[in-house]
């Protein structure tokens, strides 16, 4: 069933980044912030490039415009290009819904638009990740 779930979330839109991270990312384990890049946004998660050593299920707090968004690691593997360096995905933490009040979901790809965290146009071509 997991295996299905992230095949499905695998295969929603993701745009290219600059390379830039989106804001202050803390390890909330270590209270060490992530230093690093960022590699692709899909409406809910982000992927990193970075040095800093995180495990599988550690909580990630996202400082950007004056809101904390939670994110949680799905996957780490280790970098292609360098081996000190790991490939880490990340995936939106849900906010638990109060009945009383309908919250909309965050989009992280509507939240960074005209940010200046997408590539330029040129290099941003929406991609589908095959893998």
């Amino acid at each position: 069933m997991l295996k299905l779930d992230l095949d499905l979330k695998r295969m929603r839109e993701r745009k290219c980044l600059s390379g830039l991270l989106p804001g202050k990312m803390l390890i909330e384990r270590t209270g060490h912030y992530i230093s690093g890049r960022a590699v692709d946004v899909s409406e809910n998660g982000i992927g990193i490039i970075t040095s800093s050593r995180l495990k599988q299920g550690d909580r990630i707090l996202l400082s950007i415009a004056k809101k904390t968004i939670e994110f949680t690691v799905l996957h780490m593997k280790r970098d292609f290009q360098k081996n000190s360096q790991w490939r880490v995905g990340l995936v939106l933490v849900e906010e638990k819904q109060d009945q009383k009040k309908e919250k909309k979901p965050v989009n992280l790809i509507d939240m960074l638009q005209g940010s200046g965290f997408f590539a330029s146009d040129s290099s941003s071509q929406s991609k589908q990740n095959r893998h």
